[in-house]
């Protein structure tokens, strides 16, 4: 038995109503993420306005707002840390501290501060190993990284000479990298001579063109791009050069002058000896 179809045609008016919802819903979702992190940083802001006043309860509430907003950031949890700390709740402190570095481990100031809380307050073996990771993640001629250094050694001075090896360490990567950094550089700046070179070359400016792929072979020789341009160059401008003493032959031949033209030609096979006389160019 067949079963009729119901043929009655949809509520458009809650089909449109139904849409509308899902666009506002969608476009103040999109919307109100941006003020979110404005509101966030104008709090932000004050707190520490209020913090550089020494207005440290001002500072807590504004911070606080910050971070009921739901955005994570490590200075401003390290921030509330030295508040609290300088408030005298210790304990509050070393949760900021460590709650900025579950954000970022990297995050350096954070360190040094939970560090020199627990060394101020007579807890060395606790302080030692985040002054070892301030040392470690510093950079050569970092002031807190040297000093972290410091307290390292004066808290266990058998750590010398894993230092001076950390430290040979540190330097050989940062020569590399700076090594690395020079490297792509010269390669930019080669390429860039390299394009220069190019323009002329396509606007038959030849002596420009060939200084400017000599720059380039100056700085990455034998890259044989650059070599190649600077012979297609080379070749060029004998051919002129060639052509250009060729036809003063010519001239001096014309005019009667067979002495001056075959002087010409001798200068002509003396520059260019493997050069052929006649070019299809």
């Amino acid at each position: 038995m067949l079963v009729r179809k119901n043929t009655k045609p949809p509520n458009l008016h809650a089909v449109f109503i139904l849409l509308s919802f899902i666009s506002f819903v969608t476009f103040h979702t999109d919307v109100l993420a941006a003020p979110k992190q404005t509101l966030y940083e104008k709090y932000r802001d004050l707190g520490y306005q209020e913090q550089q006043q020494g207005n440290f309860n001002a500072a807590l509430a504004y911070f606080s707002k910050a971070v009921s907003l739901g955005i994570e950031d490590p200075v401003v949890f390290n921030d509330m840390g030295v508040i609290y700390e300088q408030l005298g709740y210790l304990g509050k402190a070393e949760k900021y501290y460590g709650k900025a570095l579950t954000i970022d481990p990297e995050y350096l100031p954070a360190y040094s501060n939970i560090a020199y809380l627990y060394l101020n307050n007579g807890f060395p073996d606790k302080a030692f190993p985040y002054f070892k990771k301030r040392h470690e993640l510093s950079s050569l001629g970092d002031v807190w990284g040297e000093r972290a250094k410091e307290e390292m050694l004066k808290i266990k001075p058998e750590y010398h000479a894993w230092i001076v090896h950390q430290e040979a360490e540190k330097l050989d990567r940062e020569l590399q990298q700076k090594y690395h950094e020079d490297f792509v550089d010269k390669v930019n700046r080669s390429y860039e001579h390299y394009q220069k070179g190019r323009t002329y070359l396509k606007n038959e400016e030849l002596e420009e063109a060939l200084n400017q792929f000599n720059l380039a072979l100056r700085l990455t020789p034998n890259n044989p791009k650059f070599v190649d341009a600077r012979e297609e160059v080379k070749r060029e401008i004998s051919r002129r050069q060639m052509k250009s003493q060729m036809e003063s032959a010519l001239r001096q031949f014309e005019a009667g002058h067979s002495y001056s033209a075959k002087r010409e030609l001798q200068k002509l096979l003396t520059n260019f000896p493997d050069e052929p006389l006649l070019n299809s160019k």
